[in-house]
């Protein structure tokens, strides 16, 4: 769809006659991103956790420099018996990680409460562990948009007694949303189109459970991703996540805080 919407811009540029205007953009005050998306694989053994938290500032309008934030500090308090979770910067610039490898493992019916203070400012945001359901298979099908796509399906079977929203993540800053409104307690066929995949290329599927808001959030992300970068390198900064800045509401942090149950399946592309 995204071929078809550019070829339709491309031919509204050529039947139009516009005058060339210089916009001045304005540089911006860089903005602290905040990207705390759990994801917690409760079915491996031993439970695979990625709870790491990156740290950046956001670039001025058109710019594509992000600049890894150090100076701070991170940590996650359980609120349900008040232990805290002290996160540390890990080899890589701008990323924290638990000051022991085991130290944070999520459960659910608990509230987590993220802290981190940079530059005199503290910010704060609270998640629970969202379940989801596990991926039933990932099958190959003979159906796309372009002759170049593979289609391929994620399958996964619906909770009925629960309302329950979807993020999924095909790999290659490829993702997308869903809500079982339509499909709620059956077992759900969600297509995707690959594009550029060869018979024997492995590809791997993760379903993550998210909230009604992470997912109108995610949803805008995605809709103004970066083909390149993907959808969750910088957020939009008119785009407001659940981070709050208890020290001055006016600067507000981006990103997100978000805990969710995750289940993965690899599958090897076969010949169409």
């Amino acid at each position: 769809m995204t071929k078809v919407f550019l070829l339709v811009l491309s031919m509204l540029c050529l039947l139009s006659c516009e005058d060339v205007v210089d916009i001045d953009t304005p540089e911006g005050t860089p903005q602290l991103v905040i990207d705390a998306s759990f994801r917690i694989y409760s079915d491996e053994q031993p439970i695979q956790v990625d709870n790491a938290i990156k740290l950046s500032l956001s670039a001025p309008f058109f710019g594509n420099n992000i600049l890894a934030v150090s100076n701070a500090t991170v940590y996650i308090t359980d609120v349900t018996n008040q232990s805290r979770i002290t996160y540390v910067e890990s080899d890589i610039a701008g990323t924290f990680i638990p000051d022991q490898a085991d130290a944070f493992i999520p459960q659910f019916n608990r509230t987590y409460e993220l802290t981190v203070s940079y530059d005199d400012e503290t910010y704060i945001a609270t998640a629970n562990l969202i379940p989801t359901v596990p991926l039933d298979e990932i099958k190959q099908g003979d159906g796309s948009f372009f002759d170049e796509e593979t289609e391929i399906f994620a399958v996964y079977t619906d909770v009925k007694e629960r309302e329950d929203y979807y993020f999924l993540d095909f790999g290659f800053n490829e993702y997308a949303v869903s809500e079982d409104r339509f499909y709620n307690g059956q077992t759900f066929d969600f297509p995707f189109y690959y594009e550029d995949l060869e018979p024997n290329d492995q590809i791997t599927i993760s379903i993550l459970g998210i909230d009604k808001q992470y997912l109108q959030y995610a949803e805008i992300l995605i809709e103004q991703s970066d083909p390149d970068g993907g959808p969750f390198q910088t957020p939009p900064v008119n785009l407001r996540g659940n981070i709050e800045n208890t020290t001055n509401s006016e600067q507000r942090a981006l990103g997100y805080f978000h805990i969710a149950q995750a289940y993965k399946l690899s599958y090897t592309v076969i010949t169409p």
